[in-house]
């Protein structure tokens, strides 16, 4: 995948972020000082893998609007043209 500086910089902080909540995790700390309490010293490796996938662009219809003769008439009587509405 092609991937410009800017995607990759993004991708990037995304993988230092993940990296900054397990290191500040009280979870992940304390069951590493659980392994200590064993006699243990915990080496860890995380392998990160980022999958992409391109979101498809939706073309965005616009709704229907369908007014009833009481809808008109109330529209009417607020001075608002119905054409400016559709």
């Amino acid at each position: 995948m092609n991937l410009n500086p800017n995607q990759r910089k993004a991708i990037q902080e995304l993988g230092d972020a993940i990296n900054s909540v397990v290191e500040k995790s009280m979870v992940v700390r304390n069951a590493i000082n659980r392994i200590r309490d064993f006699g243990y010293e915990a080496n860890i490796s995380l392998n990160l893998e980022i999958g992409l996938h391109e979101i498809e662009q939706k073309d965005v219809a616009e709704p229907e609007i369908e007014f009833t003769a009481d809808d008109v008439r109330a529209l009417q009587r607020m001075k608002i043209r119905i054409d400016e509405l559709q």
